[in-house]
Order: structure tokens, then C-alpha cells, then sequence
């Protein structure tokens, strides 16, 4: 069974996008940023790998959780993530990220505010 999910995170703070299962071995996490594009890998067998690995994490209670968390969200983590088990069921869960970027816009408005006043 898959388990479909939407989140929404907001630029700048963290975000946590739940993954769980029976088993204790580490699960696979992948990206797309959208429909059309090729999944890319961001966690294998409970590695962060490339780039992700700066503002990525991995829960590993072994006992289930392997949630994936995000630091410093930013636009361009929109997308889908897919959570999936090295051995077993295969895919777990399906998550759309949404981002909201509105904490930019407010800062930039109140930092233009005080500069004219």
C-alpha cells in the first residue's frame, strides 16, 4: 500500500516528511521536481548522497521511522518525494512538497519599509 501525503513547508525553516515501516533496514528516498522529470536518488540504504547530504537528513530510530528532513527549505525543494523499502513492499510513501515563500516576501517588504522611513 502506498501512503500519499501533501505537504506544505515554508523557505527557510525545516521540514519533516514521515516515512514509515515494519522493517529495520533503511529505506531509499527519492525526488522529482515535478511530473515529466526523471527520479533522482537522495537517500540509499540510509545515505544521504551529493548535495542533498548539506541540507538533508535522515531519522534512523531503526525501529520504523525514516523520516526525511529538510533544512533551510527552499523554492527549489518543491516537488515529489518517494520513500521506499530496500527489501519488502517497495514503495511506501508518495509526498508532494509544496513551498510557501511568503516569509521572503514579508522580510523584503519590512527591510524596504525601514530603509525609506
Amino acid at each position: 500500500m502506498i501512503l500519499e501525503k501533501s505537504v506544505t513547508a515554508t523557505v527557510g525553516k525545516r521540514e519533516t516528511l514521515p516515512c514509515t515501516t515494519t522493517l529495520p533496514d533503511p529505506v531509499d528516498w527519492y525526488y522529482m521536481p515535478s511530473e515529466n522529470e526523471t527520479a533522482r536518488y537522495i537517500c540509499s540504504a540510509g545515505h544521504i548522497v551529493g548535495n542533498y547530504s548539506r541540507r538533508f537528513t535522515l531519522t534512523r530510530d531503526f525501529q520504523g521511522d525514516f523520516s526525511l528532513v529538510i533544512q533551510n527549505v527552499t523554492l527549489e525543494d518543491k516537488g515529489i518525494y518517494f520513500c521506499a523499502e530496500k527489501i519488502g513492499l517497495g514503495l511506501k510513501h508518495r509526498i508532494e512538497l509544496t513551498v510557501d515563500g511568503k516569509i521572503i516576501i514579508e522580510k523584503c517588504y519590512k527591510s524596504i519599509s525601514s530603509i525609506i522611513q
